[in-house]
């Protein structure tokens, strides 16, 4: 029998949650269709919730649809490029950087991305023509041109991150924004969570 190794102890407890405490082989990896693991567990104790840093291994999921990981310390996705069933992402407060792996999951609909404070290009999701719903509130996101490429958007959720201390965003970026905003909003897209302010 051929196991798939994870080593990721966070990633391993989900997988095995998932596949119910079967193996870790790339057979019952097939069968995993929705995973979610995220830090909300950690309320019920520490015993229930280990965070995710390396997704090493998930590649195997190749049929998921649903994938849910908000709160682990995740940087790289690369091990998310092949999900290509994928519909749902959601990866609220992680540390997220480069969203070119995500740039041939052409199935998402809804892409959760808030909290990820050290992003700042949203150019790769440019060929997701199926996404619906994207969130970019509180992340350093502040070009929001590649929006206008994303036909099937109905909702957008933004607003750059900004703390006591940073510089605050230039007038002039909030106003191209704003031009950006306005277009999404003539073509019927709800705008969440968004203020024109530069501090």
């Amino acid at each position: 029998m051929r196991y798939v190794s994870i080593k990721d102890f966070g990633l391993y407890r989900a997988l095995k949650e998932a596949v119910a405490g079967e193996w870790l082989t790339p057979e019952a990896l097939l069968a995993v269709t929705d995973l979610s693991w995220d830090e909300y567990r950690a309320e019920v104790g520490p015993e229930h919730w280990q965070p995710i840093d390396d997704l090493r291994g998930i590649q195997h999921c190749v049929n998921l649809r649903g994938l849910h990981l908000d709160g682990n310390h995740i940087r790289s996705l690369l091990p998310l490029a092949g999900l290509d069933q994928l519909t749902e992402l959601w990866l609220v407060d992680n540390d997220v950087t480069n969203l070119k792996p995500l740039a041939g999951l052409t199935a998402l609909t809804t892409l959760v991305l808030d909290m990820n404070r050290r992003l700042v290009n949203i150019a790769p999701l440019v060929g997701l023509h199926r996404l619906e719903y994207l969130n970019i509130a509180d992340t350093g996101v502040k070009d929001l041109s590649p929006l206008l490429d994303l036909p099937a958007l109905t909702r957008l959720a933004w607003k750059p991150y900004t703390m006591y201390g940073r510089k605050p965003v230039a007038p002039a970026v909030l106003r191209r924004a704003e031009g950006v905003l306005t277009t999404l909003r003539d073509r019927g897209v709800s705008i969440e969570r968004y203020q024109l302010a530069s501090t």
